[in-house]
């Protein structure tokens, strides 16, 4: 199981605010010579033309998404800004907590623009916002689902955690919503999971070697974890897990396996990876270069007592 979202933003303290077209698709005009194809005939014999692009029905071809791309372009360029993330009509700005930009000046240079806002969902720049369904907070760089979102979220899988027999269409709305069957483990995330740290260190922190079978290979993933819990890590940081054993590797990228033994670890894993705020990230090695390899076989010839880190055995 693996569930993740990206804030890519810098490690400055940021303000965000979020800025949604107005009836977007119906602000993007459609070029003459392309009027003939969009005529309409009613029952009155008479001929409508809607000289807007249509939402729906059919694929807009990027219609909508070139001059939103462009109104962004220019939002970037004349204004002090970090960044802009769009999702079609939806559109996060985000600025340096001392900037003086203020989003009354973007509106009103987005409406010489042509591009007009919808005034229900205007709000000035903050610490948190609300974006496509999370509240990301520019400060912590965190993300989190609406506390009203969250308890019905927990409601819906409680209800299928009593219940012996569902009706076909609820476990495929729920399959759509969770996309594996594990409700005991969402119900432990939804329930205990915190704003986190989304950004990690692109510059990845090794941590050594694991080796072994899939399981010990998860084990010692496990306690890896506990080691770096120990030296008191910082929270965003990824580390490097070297590899030798393709079945690890790939249970690693894809936080779950087909044993049993093995997921049972990740799960622990991936509360591990919440509580850290960190992530790791799999290294292939080959035999012959594996540092840990004597170790796996007793012999600690090369390895320093030094280096030994305490700690506590699950």
């Amino acid at each position: 199981m693996s569930y993740r979202a990206s804030f890519a933003a810098p490690p400055n303290l940021s303000h965000l605010r979020f800025f949604d077209w107005e009836k977007a698709y119906r602000q993007i005009p459609t070029a003459m010579d392309q009027w003939p194809f969009l005529l309409v005939k009613n029952f009155e014999d008479m001929l409508l033309l809607d000289t807007r692009i249509t939402f729906g029905g059919v694929s807009g071809c990027g219609s909508f998404g070139l001059p939103a791309d462009a109104w962004k372009a220019i939002m970037l360029h004349e204004f002090d800004l970090i960044s802009i993330f769009r999702w079609v009509d939806n559109n996060l700005f985000v600025k340096n907590i001392d900037s003086q930009t203020e989003m009354e000046d973007i509106v009103s240079r987005s409406n010489e623009l042509g591009v007009k806002t919808n005034d229900e969902k205007f709000s000035p720049f903050a610490t948190e916002q609300k974006h496509i369904g999370f509240v990301w907070n520019g400060v912590d760089k965190t993300v989190r689902l609406p506390d009203g979102k969250l308890f019905d979220r927990v409601n819906q899988l409680k209800t299928f955690a009593k219940l012996e027999r569902f009706s076909y269409h609820n476990v495929e709305v729920m399959t759509g919503r969770l996309n594996h069957n594990d409700l005991e483990q969402w119900m432990h995330t939804l329930l205990t999971f915190k704003p986190t740290c989304l950004i990690p260190n692109p510059t990845p922190t090794e941590i050594g070697h694991t080796g072994g079978i899939a399981w010990l290979e998860t084990v010692a993933i496990r306690l890896g974890l506990l080691m770096l819990e120990s030296l008191g890590i910082k929270h965003g940081k990824k580390f490097i897990v070297w590899t030798d054993n393709t079945t690890t590797e790939n249970a690693i990228r894809k936080r779950k396996s087909r044993d049993p033994s093995v997921n049972k670890e990740w799960k622990i894993i991936q509360d591990l990876l919440v509580k850290l705020q960190a992530d790791i990230d799999p290294r292939r090695v080959r035999s012959e270069s594996n540092t840990a390899d004597s170790l796996s076989r007793g012999i600690g010839d090369g390895h320093e007592w030094r280096h030994v880190v305490p700690i506590h055995m699950p």
